[in-house]
């Protein structure tokens, strides 16, 4: 297996630098109830990662997240980062181009709330429909 960055024991180095460490499966023995049980498993830690929409009822003390691809929704990129307590806590994975953070023209979606907010401050009433003293008979 290669690791990024690690700086231990190797069992392999390939030509390109990749530093190759070699795991091996470890067997653990156990009971359950009188039957004597073996479990053969390799000794990693689990991680965990979550999508950017699962994250956006959270708060992390240390977040690591990939900026390097456009957004496919807006927002995603700020999201992201913004689930992080401190500055301190985010860690970028990779670098990102800063264009990919802006959009030249807005996104389909909020053309349309434009358009609407436009066409609705077209609407005037040419009455007051509520003028006092009017009756109808």
């Amino acid at each position: 297996m290669a690791f990024d960055k690690y700086t231990g024991p190797v069992f392999l180095t390939t030509a390109d630098g990749r530093k190759i460490v070699l795991i091996l499966p470890v067997d653990r023995d156990f009971l359950v109830g009188a039957t004597l049980c073996t479990r053969t498993q390799f000794p990693l830690i689990v991680c965990y990662a979550i999508t950017v929409h699962k994250s956006q009822s959270i708060t992390e003390g240390m977040i690591v997240t990939d900026l390097s691809c456009r957004d496919f929704q807006t927002g995603l990129s700020y999201v992201a980062v913004s689930r992080v307590k401190t500055l301190q806590g985010l860690m970028l994975d990779a670098p990102f181009d800063r264009n990919h953070l802006t959009y030249a023209s807005p996104p389909e979606g909020i053309k349309m709330k434009m358009r609407d907010q436009q066409l609705r401050k077209r609407q005037v009433l040419t009455q007051n429909p509520y003028k006092v003293g009017h009756e109808s008979t």
